[in-house]
């Protein structure tokens, strides 16, 4: 008999027009043995602000599980940590410790340590599979041990140090597993600041404005327009790599994709405001406009601000990074999006994207080297492929996924499709 097995899509997709595609870009990839074992790390804001946020998230979190769920049961570990590094650095040195309004940004604030806050001892993360959890319900209806984050952090937010700490973290010990897949979605209302001077956290005003985040977007940003303490909106704006006050994003790239055995196996969300640069003066001091408003559940008035540097470090994940908009009540289109990227980081064998599936063809990777797939011309045809309807286990776009039928095994590799329209 053939073995028959899913195989994944790759689709190329570029910006020269409705029909083009650039050849051998990656959007789908699926290795040749998939595991439905997946490492999904929240990170969540600590400030009064975020509370709302926090509610959105945990009330959308079916939309997520539905979509890691379409082919049965998956092994999750899902945990949370804070932005909150208090006043430290990338080189490990602390700036002075702040109070008051802009939070308490004390000593090494939550170190990347992963939240529990429903009184369980011992592990500070969910486990949820078909043969071992470690909460009394239902995985979404639990989900609030970890998101309540609570609301007396740092005002200085450092989501892309924490994650990068919570790696090394001594407590987080069993979260992450090397044959697991690994997801993290970013929930921020502000932009990351991860420190690398530690005069960020100091009272020199003269040199780096009012002692407030805005002093993360002034020496973390470039914009066409340079002068960023003029009221007036801003173009073009990108991280500023060359900065020596706040970590350049993509020093994170390697830290993250260096978590799973291949880079294929990590996906990256952030739910963030749009990316309106404006500057603004509040009192007398420049600050960055909401680029978003909305009323809560609560009815209170909420605002959120562009963040620039968290949405470059997700697009540098392609088709397993995906950014949705804090701005929504209903956080559940976002969460989708998330749960589609994760499903593919885990090894999805389905066409996430409409595409004109005529103009494709397979490969199988292995070690690096590529060789060719043929269609198969009949349904007795081994060693070729078929482009197979499948609604149940592919509900999204186009109903189809990759089906290799082959004589041998494979060995461990990955799966391509590339479409060229």
């Amino acid at each position: 008999m053939p073995i028959v097995r899913a195989l994944a899509i790759v689709v190329a997709l570029a910006a020269c027009g409705d029909h083009n595609v650039e050849r051998g870009t990656e959007v789908v990839a699926v290795p040749t043995v998939t595991t439905n074992k997946l490492d999904l790390l929240f990170v969540l804001g600590n400030e009064v602000s975020t509370q709302g946020h926090h509610v959105a998230l945990t009330n959308a979190f079916p939309a997520l599980l539905a979509q890691l769920s379409i082919d049965g049961r998956p092994d999750l570990h899902v945990g949370a940590i804070t932005p909150d590094l208090g006043t430290q650095t990338a080189g490990g040195t602390q700036g002075p410790n702040i109070a008051g309004s802009v939070g308490s940004c004390l000593d090494r604030g939550g170190d990347g340590a992963l939240v529990r806050l429903d009184g369980t001892a011992g592990t500070l993360y969910l486990i949820d599979s078909a043969t071992e959890t470690n909460h009394p319900g239902t995985l979404a209806a639990d989900l609030h041990a970890i998101t309540g984050v609570g609301s007396a952090g740092c005002g200085f937010q450092q989501p892309l140090a924490a994650i990068r700490a919570s790696f090394s973290n001594a407590s987080n010990a069993g979260f992450r597993r090397d044959d697991a897949a690994l997801a993290i979605v970013v929930l921020a209302d502000e932009d990351d600041c991860s420190a690398l001077d530690p005069d960020l956290f100091s009272s020199d005003t003269a040199t780096l404005g009012a002692l407030f985040h805005y002093r993360c977007v002034q020496f973390g940003y470039t914009c066409a327009e340079h002068d960023m303490t003029t009221p007036g909106p801003r173009t073009s704006c990108v991280p500023d790599a060359g900065s020596t006050v706040v970590e350049d994003p993509a020093d994170f790239l390697p830290a993250i994709r260096d978590r799973a055995v291949d880079p294929r196996r990590v996906a990256f969300g952030a739910i963030l405001a749009p990316a309106d640069v404006a500057v603004t003066l509040v009192g007398n001091k420049p600050s960055l406009a909401a680029s978003c408003t909305w009323t809560d559940a609560s009815n209170a008035a909420e605002v959120a601000e562009p963040a620039i540097r968290i949405a470059w470090l997700t697009n540098q994940f392609e088709d397993r990074g995906a950014i949705g908009s804090i701005c929504d009540e209903d956080l559940a289109p976002a969460m989708t999006m998330m749960g589609i990227n994760a499903r593919r980081a885990m090894g999805d064998p389905c066409v996430e994207d409409d595409v004109d599936l005529s103009h494709c063809t397979a490969v199988e990777e292995v070690d690096g080297i590529e060789t060719p797939l043929v269609a198969c011309a009949s349904p007795t045809q081994t060693d070729c492929y078929e482009l197979a309807i499948d609604t149940t286990s592919c509900p999204n776009a186009a109903n189809r996924k990759l089906v290799v039928h082959r004589n041998t095994a494979t060995p461990a590799g990955y799966d391509l499709l590339r479409c060229v329209y």
